[in-house]
């Protein structure tokens, strides 16, 4: 066993996201989100981590209590034991997330499931998901933003799709489609009737037109006068109500086929809604909540918000953010403030930061405080991708055009430095010491990532390594590289190379000791010492690591700062 002790310090903030959520027989909850898969039992959640790769998740999905999960920004996921052990599907190539699910009413026996991604139309699986093959014949909109199947199928197998333009129907169980009306609609939340093969009711929620009722199986639609509301974002079926999740509003609850409406005691947007046995859970703006009978809800904790980088740059100052966090600082490391939101410059690529100055660096601009996030000002417009400071004065950035710019006074002005690589974006950069600056590079045509070492401020550049990989974002840390699962460690004789982990918890972050290289993934903390390689954290995804005179911190991708308070 690990003789190792971390202690949690606590979490940055509590609520977050929760993009979707599903639930099996035995009552555990899973959610989606950007911070990753979130596991409980309705009451407290944690993060899912062993065996399980990806750090941010977009939809999950449970049928028969096999349990599906999305990962962004791309990849798919099954597990039949809830969340204990996961296996890998393989999934038709496709460039957008996974949204959405549904399956097959028949699934016992034909193993048929359904996903829908953002901009690639429809997957569809036959064996259950562990094979998927786009099914877009007849669909002229490839965003499928929902998936609704009929309760039972027999000579046809009726489903829908809702898309940026309307709705589209299959009668063949999502081999094929057709359009359904409502063209020009965003149609983002479909319900199909519990009795569809007597009634042939269905409804689709719009993104700015409300709320559509056919009642002829998706014929004719006709806007539902009584629903006065202009976004709808989920529809489903509970008991014998029908709930729509607005944007910006309440719940609302229907016991008469959408005639009429009754406001929940929720006043914030819901992005989804989802039963688990006899309870709802809905992710609503910034948390999870739960209802008995989806009028009355109450708040569910859950630290759902995303987390990408930790830094310590004095005793009294620590500073985390996240791609779509932002900024925080404290003094502690245990309480934590929020810096003035960039919400107008979302997302977030990086961060540096001394005592005195913190950099932001988001998609087309650097941003810059002098006062701990109160203010910030904007300093260079270009994307930056990596930086690091030097020292207190000087600091240096690189973006995905090749360019690394350095500031000689912390960060307020900024100048081009020539360099070899000028024609290759920019990775990650590093400044072990003062006068000491290691940028990789990523060479995609060739399949390549380069490092090239500087130890005179920039002015000569030495070819560290290049390495064949498709792996083009590194983690380093002096004369250590981590490579997906692969720790690189500079020798006399040249590179070592040590398998830190299985192919499921790539390395996240790299920190270099005087006796040991410390290995943060997402199955936890390694240390490799001797090529030996020991876990001394588990199932916790850690994603930063630093170290504050002979204190050693860690921060997990949702948002816990952990202490190191013992030794291996």
């Amino acid at each position: 066993m690990p003789n190792t002790i971390w202690k949690p310090l606590g979490h940055i903030v509590t609520g977050g996201t929760a993009l979707a959520i599903s639930g099996d027989s035995r009552g555990r909850v899973f959610i989606a989100s950007p911070a990753g898969l979130f596991r409980g039992d309705g009451e407290t959640f944690s993060l899912v981590a062993r065996g399980f790769p990806f750090l941010q998740t977009s939809a999950t999905f449970v049928v028969n209590d096999i349990v599906y999960v999305a990962g962004l920004p791309e990849g798919l996921m099954r597990s039949h034991n809830g969340g204990d052990t996961w296996d890998k599907c393989w999934a038709e190539q496709i460039r957008s997330p996974i949204v959405c699910f549904a399956a097959s009413p028949r699934f016992n026996h034909d193993g048929v499931i359904f996903a829908g991604t953002q901009s690639d139309g429809v997957l569809r699986s036959v064996d259950g998901g562990k094979h998927w093959a786009l099914s877009n014949f007849g669909l002229r909109n490839f965003s499928a933003l929902a998936l609704a199947v009929a309760p039972e199928w027999g000579r046809r197998e009726f489903m829908f799709v809702g898309t940026e333009n309307g709705v589209y129907r299959s009668p063949n169980g999502g081999r094929a489609w057709k359009a359904a009306g409502l063209e020009g609609q965003v149609v983002q939340a479909i319900a199909v009737s519990p009795n569809f093969s007597e009634d042939k009711t269905v409804f689709a929620g719009t993104e700015s037109k409300g709320l559509f009722r056919s009642g002829d199986g998706g014929e004719s639609w006709t806007r539902v006068k009584s629903f006065e509301l202009e976004s709808v974002n989920v529809l489903c079926y509970f008991e014998k109500y029908l709930l729509a999740a607005t944007d910006g509003d309440a719940i609302l609850r229907s016991s008469d086929d959408g005639e009429s409406w009754s406001r929940s005691n929720k006043t914030s947007s819901a992005l989804c809604v989802a039963r688990v046995g006899d309870k709802l859970y809905a992710g609503v703006e910034d948390g999870v909540m739960r209802s008995d009978d989806g009028k009355k809800w109450s708040s569910v904790e859950i630290a759902a918000h995303r987390f990408d980088w930790l830094l310590a740059p004095a005793e009294d100052l620590f500073v985390a953010g996240g791609v779509t966090s932002g900024v925080w600082v404290s003094k502690d490391g245990a309480r934590w403030n929020q810096t003035a939101k960039l919400e107008s410059a979302a997302p977030l690529f990086n961060i540096a930061a001394t005592h005195e100055v913190i950099l932001a660096a988001t998609p087309n601009q650097l941003l810059r405080s002098i006062d701990l996030g109160k203010t910030w000002d904007s300093v260079l417009e270009k994307s930056i991708t990596a930086m690091a400071f030097s020292d207190d004065k000087t600091a240096w950035a690189g973006g995905d055009d090749g360019a690394l710019m350095m500031s000689a006074d912390r960060g307020r002005s900024w100048q081009l430095t020539p360099t070899p690589f000028d024609s290759l974006p920019i990775t990650g950069v590093a400044a072990p010491e003062p006068e000491t600056l290691i940028v990789s590079v990523a060479d995609r045509a060739a399949r390549r990532v380069l490092f090239y070492r500087s130890t005179n401020s920039g002015e000569h550049w030495k070819l560290m390594l290049d390495h064949s990989s498709t792996w083009f974002a590194p983690r380093f840390s002096a004369e250590v590289i981590g490579l997906g699962t692969t720790l690189m460690q500079m020798k006399s004789d040249g590179w070592a190379r040590i398998e830190v982990t299985d192919d499921d918890a790539p390395i996240n972050t790299v920190l270099s000791l005087a006796d040991v290289d410390l290995v943060g993934t997402a199955a936890g903390v390694f240390t490799v010492a001797r090529n030996k390689v020991k876990s001394v954290m588990d199932d916790v995804p850690i994603v930063s690591l630093q170290k504050l005179g002979r204190r050693i911190f860690a921060l997990s991708a949702d948002g816990v700062v952990w202490e190191r308070k013992g030794r291996d």
